[in-house]
């Protein structure tokens, strides 16, 4: 899985739920903000978009981890950062996994 994969994935379930919800969504970059830059994109939104984006790349995304913030702050994240805080939680998933499979 690449960042591009991961990328490809986070774009088009934004698009499909905001399309599906109504309302508009501006063109996404790199930099684009989700929390900030889609219309009603909070709370309610975000765990489903995460199950989404897990079910596109064929992995088990916790809908606990709000991955478009930052950890302990209210910060958002942009799209890039999104890519790399996903990707971050597949390595330690993997790394969780490799572990369990030694300790057996």
């Amino acid at each position: 899985m690449t960042k591009k994969d991961i990328e490809a994935a986070l774009i088009s379930t934004l698009q499909e739920i905001q399309l599906v919800s109504g309302l508009e969504c501006p063109p996404l970059t790199k930099n684009t903000t989700p929390l900030a830059d889609l219309p009603q994109f909070d709370s309610k939104v975000w765990p489903i978009a995460v199950c989404l984006i897990g079910e596109k790349l064929g992995i088990d995304l916790p809908n606990d981890v709000n991955i478009f913030k930052k950890e302990d702050s209210c910060d958002s994240l942009d799209i890039s950062e999104i890519v790399n805080k996903v990707l971050s939680l597949v390595e330690n998933t993997i790394e969780i996994e490799i572990k369990k499979v030694y300790l057996q």
